[in-house]
């Protein structure tokens, strides 16, 4: 590939982008987190930089990247694929979910890089809502049962319903948008990390938005880029 004529070579991959700016490439690298000092000099060789959020191109810029050499592109997704014609009763008769619950969703993995994604911290909050709002329900959809089985132990603990706090499980990603449009409210609680605070630019933000529910979300400098 190192000797193959190309005019753009565009890549998320360090290691790429370091061996390509060696022979004189023209590179464009997208930046998820900050470099090490290993690969800070490909960085600085190649064409251009598209980085996920301003505060990681504020980081870059403090290293040493000339601003121009950097564009803002937060992640994103077709809008189309959740934004359904679908009304809340009928998405919750196709899931099997009740009327007359107010349902808090989450949709998405549960872990990013090993770290975990909020869960524990919404049980939390949902034992303080559960005492204003007796009909309150949160699903998760997502995660595999490895995963899962932790957090069912968590409730126990908690001594939390899982009638109230439901796992559902991974779904066939058509489901997806019905279980969004069937939710009341969508959340994303994570937690206060370096990685969850500048760097990450979440699909599933703008999964929700594109779904058209209220949202909640831990007050993060990446989310509040967005919401």
């Amino acid at each position: 590939m190192v000797f193959t004529r190309t005019d753009i070579v565009y890549t998320r991959d360090k290691s790429v982008a370091a061996i390509l700016s060696l022979f004189g490439r023209s590179v464009f690298f997208e930046v998820h987190t900050p470099p090490s000092r290993v690969f800070l000099r490909a960085f600085k060789r190649a064409r251009g930089l598209v980085v996920i959020t301003e505060n990681l191109k504020e980081i870059l810029q403090d290293r040493g990247i000339p601003t121009h050499k950097m564009f803002v592109c937060p992640n994103g997704v077709d809008v189309e694929q959740f934004d359904i014609a679908l009304s809340k009763d009928e998405a919750r008769k196709r899931v099997g979910l009740y009327r007359d619950k107010i349902y808090v969703g989450y949709v998405g993995t549960l872990r990013t890089l090993g770290m975990e994604k909020g869960i524990r911290e919404l049980m939390d909050a949902f034992v303080i809502a559960k005492r204003a709002i007796s009909n309150i329900c949160v699903v998760i959809v997502g995660g595999g049962e490895g995963g899962i089985s932790g957090y069912k132990q968590v409730l126990k603990e908690k001594n939390i319903s899982q009638e109230d706090f439901v796992f559902v499980g991974t779904r066939p990603h058509e489901e997806v948008p019905i279980y969004m449009k069937a939710f009341d409210v969508l959340v994303m609680p994570f937690p206060r990390t370096t990685h969850y605070a500048y760097y990450m630019s979440p699909i599933k933000l703008f999964e929700y938005m594109a779904a058209r529910r209220p949202i909640v979300a831990t007050s993060l400098p990446a989310a509040k880029e967005i919401l």
